[in-house]
């Protein structure tokens, strides 16, 4: 059961994680606010972390 539930959380994560990789990509490719790139960096950086 425990390992169930782990697997979900862990699921969960990497698609948040997808998400917020593809949002970086979609920034550089859009040239955005150099300080927005690295914001956006450190905060998947610690959702890494987390999972």
């Amino acid at each position: 059961m425990k390992s169930e539930q782990r697997k979900k959380e862990a699921v969960k994560a990497l698609k948040i994680s997808r998400g917020q990789i593809e949002a970086i990509i979609k920034m550089i490719e859009e040239e955005r606010y150099c300080v927005d790139v690295p914001n956006q960096i450190i905060a998947e950086q610690s959702l890494l972390k987390k999972s």
